[in-house]
């Protein structure tokens, strides 16, 4: 949502007037309400828009375990046709309402796994439709249906749209999504500092939500060989998820409670990575992230796994230490480097912190997505 809100802020609104739909009501939605002629709300609740319920710890693990045994890509065509079965009444009371909007594009923002709906409901009323995939889609027919049913599809990372190129028929476009972040309150940045380094001496951060995807039971793990041999080091976690429970027990049973903080969902990020020495991204795949966006612009040394656009980013590993996905051992090495290198001069600093800046100037990703939509409304 915050891509969105940030293209919507930036965009020439000269162009077109935007309307916001959203399957169901949905929290913090109050900050694109400057920036749209009006906002509609298709369901009064969570479980009516499409049959779906918020990621449990359970369902987090079984979907890991069918990526792992190869049964991914049956079992989720299956699970995506039945949703379709059993949302046919939403996907009729979509196109109900595009028809009596009399609308030119739709949009669709959402992640692609959840776009059938609207993409059927678009190719009843005969819509072009401009489609945002922001993290990696397996080939499925699912897939490339809804693909022919988009006029347009725009990956945030150029990997990702090599992916979709194999398999989609259709154009695929590059947009990075712009990324702004707040100002850092120094104060209480060092009050944060303190208390989560304790009698340590240096703090390691990550951000993100606490779900397999973003790798942090391998963060643990590779924690465990760092503080073998730097037992002063700090490790710190800003985020909520279902994986909370599982992660405080490991943290526990390897015997890093002292070391390592679950500090829970904060707003002001800035003010955390100000905080930490060395942020890291451990994640299975991304289509960003723009936590490390968000790091490399407050001058932070970067480990991360090379995931999303993470590589075009940072320049194949120029201005980060880029490791394999899943390797807890070259994770930790990569630890140890960041560390040993902590204090000394680096000159790339500002090189690494102009990059990140210019790679996700909302000014520019906005003017680059409108030049999508003109082009879509043209045809």
């Amino acid at each position: 949502m915050r891509a969105l809100e940030l293209y919507l802020k930036y965009c020439d609104r000269t162009l077109f007037e935007h309307e916001l739909l959203l399957y169901y009501p949905t929290e913090g939605i109050e900050g694109l309400a400057p920036f749209v002629a009006r906002t509609h709300v298709l369901h009064n609740s969570f479980s009516a828009a499409a049959g779906e319920a918020p990621k449990s710890r359970l369902r987090c693990a079984l979907s890991h375990f069918i990526r792992k045994t190869g049964l991914a890509s049956p079992v989720s065509q299956l699970r995506e046709v039945c949703l379709i079965l059993v949302n046919a009444p939403t996907v009729w009371r979509l196109a109900r309402f595009l028809r009596s909007g009399h609308y030119d594009i739709v949009h669709i923002n959402n992640t692609f796994n959840y776009q059938p709906l609207t993409a059927l409901a678009c190719r009843l009323t005969g819509l072009p439709v401009v489609a945002h995939v922001r993290n990696p889609v397996p080939d499925s027919k699912l897939a490339r249906l809804i693909a022919r049913m988009s006029r347009m599809i725009v990956a945030v990372n150029a990997g990702l749209g090599r992916s979709i190129q194999h398999w989609c028929t259709r154009d695929v476009q590059i947009c990075y999504d712009g990324v702004e972040l707040g100002a850092a309150n120094p104060e209480i940045a060092c009050e944060l500092r303190r208390t989560l380094l304790g009698d340590g001496s240096l703090l390691i951060g990550s951000v993100g939500r606490l779900e397999l995807q973003k790798g942090y039971d391998l963060l643990v793990e590779a924690a465990k060989e760092v503080i073998a041999t730097h037992p002063y080091i700090r490790f710190a976690i800003v985020g909520e998820g279902p994986l909370r429970g599982a992660l405080e027990k490991r943290i526990c049973e390897i015997g890093l409670k002292q070391n390592f903080h679950l500090c829970g969902f904060r707003s002001d990020i800035a003010t955390f990575l100000q905080a930490v020495d060395i942020f890291v991204c451990s994640s299975r795949y991304e289509g960003g992230p723009y936590t490390v966006v968000e790091a490399l612009m407050m001058s932070k040394p970067v480990v991360s796994t090379a995931v999303g656009f993470v590589p075009e980013l940072t320049c194949d590993g120029r201005y980060a230490d880029l490791v394999p996905v899943e390797d807890t051992g070259e994770l930790a090495a990569a630890m140890e480097r960041a560390i040993i290198a902590v204090g000394a001069p680096r000159c790339d600093t500002v090189q690494a912190r102009d990059r990140a800046m210019n790679f996700s100037d909302p000014r520019l990703s906005a003017r680059r997505f409108d030049t999508f939509l003109r082009v879509v409304g043209r045809h």
